[in-house]
């Protein structure tokens, strides 16, 4: 590096500073470290590959003798995978309308929430993939355990140097529901269980929960499908819709033995994640923390009562008292004077023809109570089936907006006034 300088002579010499790669530290950090407790007991688990294939377990129970000992059991399950990186468990074939086709993975699904079993399948060629045809049958044996699909979609994935054919299907149950079955418009009335198997003919019905008699003019399905008809009958009685391997539809309690019977109660499978997960997926969920709830009838209320007033002549008038929940026990009183006439002239049934209701968030009311219903049909968008109350009140399955024009039968008791004088008159309905 040469550095001259002004007003002096120059520098005839050089400062030379050469520099090159630092050195490589390699000396090695060590940090030892010691369990306080001294180590009470060793484990060794020696292991070897038999000749033939192992389908045991290898258990390893172990406890540390501390303060705390540790009472929980370590179960180490291990299986042998084949050349293909496959659990080598299952025997599993795949036929499509009588003819087997070949498959590369094969997935069944079910859910305690969803009423009919999945299943999708990877095809080993386009030959067979060209078999396979939208709602043709499928069935699938596992380990000599059949069970019946219909095929509901099919797709094809092509990439440089594979391609994938793949079919997905339901169970035949799905056939009762949207898009293959048509909604069901008329009042359906008698047990519960013949009303299940009424809107599932050619199905195999297993009714494992209560029955009862369902009177007319309670179950109006507003255009719902036959197969949400029947859910809707189940969860009347706190049951869920299921589908057996074999296509039964199955209508049994959602929780088949009772909660302070769960200890006692062997369980059906035992699954563990070593043998029987290959994918788990943990979400935290928030609920409330109720634990006690109040349960009333509304009959142990006072009862409702409601005037209506129709003038006949300036001097005669009809009065019309409604009461919910309805028992007659009641009367008209008036505060006029002794000219004033108030004629009881009995309990009165009528039909209301043709109202619209106004439904907002799944909900509405009619102008009348309600003794019985009909006929329904949605003018808007349908929001399914509709139950109502006694005081006119209309809920749907599904939240929404719409119109409903309705037919009913409604109950009042019917009172003739008259009044000869040119005044206004108070009248009361007073419950006995």
């Amino acid at each position: 590096m040469t550095q001259p300088y002004g007003d002096a002579a120059v520098a005839t010499g050089a400062v030379t500073q050469p520099y090159g790669e630092a050195t490589v530290a390699r000396a090695v950090v060590r940090q030892p470290y010691s369990i306080l407790a001294p180590v009470r007991r060793a484990v060794t688990q020696p292991y070897s590959i038999a000749g033939s294939r192992v389908v045991a377990a290898v258990e390893q129970n172990w406890r540390i003798g501390d303060t705390d000992p540790v009472r929980a059991v370590v179960t180490q399950p291990y299986s042998i995978i084949d050349g293909h990186g496959r659990l080598d468990r299952y025997d599993v074939t795949v036929t499509v309308n009588g003819r087997e086709v070949a498959v590369r993975r094969v997935k069944i699904e079910a859910a305690r929430e969803r009423y009919c079993l999945s299943c999708e399948a990877v095809l080993g060629s386009q030959e067979d993939y060209a078999r396979c045809r939208v709602l043709a049958p499928v069935e699938i044996t596992v380990n000599g355990e059949s069970f019946d699909f219909f095929i509901e979609s099919r797709d094809r994935r092509r990439e440089l140097g594979n391609s994938d054919y793949v079919i997905r299907g339901l169970s035949r149950t799905a056939l009762l529901d949207a898009p293959y079955a048509e909604p069901v418009t008329s009042e359906m009335n008698g047990m519960a269980s013949a009303i299940a198997r009424a809107l599932a003919p050619g199905y195999t019905v297993d009714w494992r929960t209560i029955d009862w008699l369902v009177p007319p003019n309670v179950l109006l399905p507003g255009n719902l499908t036959p197969l949400a008809t029947i859910r809707e009958l189940a969860a009347a009685a706190g049951a869920v819709v299921q589908t057996a391997p074999d296509g039964t539809l199955v209508i049994e309690p959602e929780y088949p033995v009772s909660v302070p019977n769960w200890p006692a109660t062997p369980p059906d499978h035992v699954l563990t994640e070593a043998m029987d997960i290959e994918t788990l997926a943990e979400s935290f969920e928030h609920r409330p923390g109720y634990n006690r709830f109040l349960i009333t009838d509304q009959m142990s209320f006072g009862a409702a009562l409601r005037l209506e007033e129709t003038a006949l002549a300036d001097n005669r008038h009809e009065i019309r008292v409604y009461q919910v929940p309805w028992d007659g026990g009641f009367e008209l009183r008036h505060t006029g004077g002794e000219w004033v006439s108030l004629e009881p002239m009995g309990d009165e049934e009528r039909p209301v023809d043709g109202e619209v209701v106004e439904f907002v968030q799944g909900s509405g009311r009619t102008r009348y109570p309600i003794v019985s219903i009909s006929e329904m049909e949605w003018l808007r968008s349908p929001l399914g089936a509709v139950s109502h109350g006694e005081d006119g009140t209309l809920t749907s399955s599904v939240d929404g907006e719409s119109l409903l024009k309705i037919n009913y039968r409604t109950r009042c008791r019917l009172y003739l006034a008259t009044n000869n004088h040119a005044e206004p008159v108070q009248f009361v309905a007073v419950a006995l």
